[in-house]
């Protein structure tokens, strides 16, 4: 270990007048975390403390988030010999807790800088990883596939995939190894990225050491990226993937000689972001992407153009602070090192400090009153519920229109379809602080749509919606466009999507004919039948599937047993995890009609007789899609 934060001493106090607020029921640590993961209800914390309330929690504890009560029978032992043990990077992946830092031991196993926890048992799993030693340990997450750099001696590896149900390696790695500090990895559609303070071994070039791409296929060095970020002390400290951005975190002051003080984007195609936010320092440890805003922490007194204390959450589209502001508690702070994001509630290291409330408007597209369906040039009146003091800023797609009160008459276009976005602005303290943006889709003229698209049910067992589409709709439709709410789309007739974190998202499908017309459809996902926000007490987050009409019928009865088959889609033979030995199965089509029953043996199945499609896997424990290449 090359660098490391020292630890300082804050002080921590709260203005009345503030909007925030300071958590006061979290457990008292004897040293620094410099990660939180936050799993329903309970905290999971690592540092370099060794108590928690006067209990031993060698550098990894876990904690009840509404009563602060630490959990001192889950006391795994993170520890290290001849050296300073400290754990840097908690990531939730899958079912599993996966650990990264400075350490050889865990609970008294050898395990070099990586280990993985069960989150259901909270015991130490059998994987045995080693991982390059570096200032924070760079794990990069992709649904149960994780990715870091594999250790071939302390200081030089290849970025390596693994599953974490199985603790199998996908069989993907990078072209090259790299030698150095891989401090972060982040994972897109396209390539998996790596930044820290390296060299990459063996490419014959140095503009791509420090942050480089590989693809997430064949693992190439993308060899034409070159972003050229001036490093600094730490190099890049992290990277996160959102709505088709890649955030990186860094201690430096240009991207490619441009001015981007500690944090920047690219878009997918690997051009640079307009982001370019303002601020006293270019020290970024911290970098959370949420919906159209972006917090940030690091050593700054000024962020985003305004006075934020080491910490702020700041607007992607103008680089400007919102109105969210913790300056009264952080204020005297030498940095942050660290931050995680769960609602409105923010967890900030070194010192263990929890925020919640958040002055944002959350208005949901349910709050939107006006037809989803109209005539060629039909005027139509839309509003919000008005909240005193706020603004509102419409903005119109295949019509006309313009306000900046809560209400708004549209006159719409020839069609065949519109698009209506609405944001909701919070002035206070001087500063923008508004909503995510509200899309509504419109039919105009044309097209027979129907209003009554989709229907949902919702399995607590599997955390899962089925979302159940009109059939007779789909059947004349040609083409798809999905919209999940959360940045992510899709043009599959009936996809899967995995939601990271809890809440209400609108999801949305544009079908189009074969006679060129199209028709949009909304759902709200995220509520359970009986109108509560879907949450759950072991996990964030939660899964929708989309399937035709008819097929919710055929799902059998909800059950503890989890189960999971991969490769999916397979050429030929999937490996099942979760089913014994023997287990009888059946393969179905979409519509559930039995095709053939199979057994599974030696914890695989073999499709190979199966002709190219999607079937349905129907066990005794549940239903999955799978595909067959």
């Amino acid at each position: 270990m090359k660098k490391l934060l020292l630890s300082l001493s804050f002080p921590l106090w709260l203005c009345a007048a503030y909007a925030q607020t300071l958590v006061t029921n979290t457990p008292t640590l004897s040293g620094q975390i410099q990660a939180v993961v936050k799993v329903g209800n309970t905290v999971y914390i690592g540092g370099n403390f060794t108590q928690a309330n006067g209990v031993t929690h060698n550098h990894l504890a876990r904690y009840n988030a509404l009563t602060g009560v630490v959990d001192d029978a889950w006391n795994p032992d993170i520890n290290a010999t001849g050296t300073n043990p400290f754990v840097t990077t908690l990531r939730r992946v899958g079912g599993k807790l996966v650990v990264g830092g400075n350490f050889n031991l865990a609970d008294g196993q050898a395990r070099q800088n990586i280990c993985m926890y069960d989150l259901a048992t909270g015991a130490l799993d059998p994987w045995a990883g080693q991982s390059i030693i570096s200032w924070s340990t760079g794990i990069g997450v992709e649904g149960n596939v994780f990715y870091y750099a594999d250790a071939a001696n302390i200081f030089q590896g290849y970025v390596k995939g693994v599953n974490a149900n199985t603790g199998a390696p996908t069989g993907w790695q990078s072209q090259y190894e790299l030698n150095g500090d891989v401090n972060a990895i982040g994972v897109s559609d396209e390539y998996v990225y790596v930044g820290g303070q390296f060299s990459v071994v063996g490419s014959g070039s140095a503009l791509n050491d420090g942050l480089c791409r590989f693809d997430k296929v064949t693992g190439v060095l993308d060899t034409g990226w070159q972003p050229a970020v001036s490093g600094g002390n730490f190099g890049i400290t992290q990277i996160e993937v959102n709505q088709q951005r890649v955030w990186i975190g860094f201690t430096g002051t240009t991207v490619g000689g441009v001015t981007r003080k500690g944090v920047a984007y690219f878009n997918a195609d690997g051009t640079l972001g307009a982001f370019n936010q303002t601020s006293s320092s270019y020290e970024v440890y911290g970098v959370v992407p949420i919906g159209d805003n972006v917090w940030v922490a690091g050593n700054s007194w000024q962020l985003g153009g305004a006075t934020r204390w080491k910490i702020a959450e700041i607007n992607v589209y103008n680089s400007q602070a919102t109105c969210w502001d913790a300056s009264a508690i952080t204020n005297g702070w030498g940095y942050a090192n660290s931050a995680y994001v769960a609602g409105d509630t923010v967890y900030i290291g070194p010192l263990l400090t929890v925020i919640s409330g958040s002055p944002r408007p959350q208005p949901e597209l349910s709050d939107l009153s006006g037809p989803a369906n109209v005539a060629a040039a039909q005027t139509a009146t839309y509003s919000l519920p008005n909240t005193a003091g706020h603004t509102y800023y419409w903005n119109v797609t295949g019509g006309s229109g313009s306000s900046t009160t809560n209400s708004i008459d549209v006159t719409w276009g020839a069609g065949p379809t519109g698009v209506l976005r609405v944001v909701e602005n919070n002035p206070g303290n001087g500063s923008n602080c508004h909503s995510d943006t509200l899309v509504l889709h419109v039919n105009v003229g044309g097209a027979t749509c129907s209003d009554t698209m989709f229907t949902t049910t919702y399995s607590a067992t599997n955390n899962e919606f089925i979302l159940e589409v009109d059939s007779a709709t789909m059947a004349q439709s040609i083409g798809y466009a999905w919209d999940f709410g959360d940045g992510s789309t899709s043009t599959a007739s009936f996809p899967t999507h995995v939601y990271a974190v809890n809440g209400v998202y609108n999801v949305c499908v544009t079908t189009a004919d074969a006679n060129g017309q199209s028709c949009n459809y909304c759902h709200a996902i995220g509520i359970d039948a009986g109108g509560n926000v879907v949450t759950r007490t072991d996990a964030d987050g939660f899964t929708i599937n989309v399937v035709p009409f008819g097929w919710v019928g055929i799902a059998p009865a909800s059950t503890d047993v989890a189960f999971d088959v991969f490769p999916n889609p397979t050429a030929g033979a999937v490996t099942v995890s979760g089913l014994a030995e023997g287990t009888v199965v059946e393969i179905a089509d979409l519509t559930g009609r039995r095709l053939a029953g199979l057994t599974v043996h030696a914890g695989t199945l073999d499709l190979s007789a199966f002709a190219q499609g999607l079937y349905l896997l129907k066990t005794p424990y549940g239903v999955k899609r799978i595909g067959r290449l």
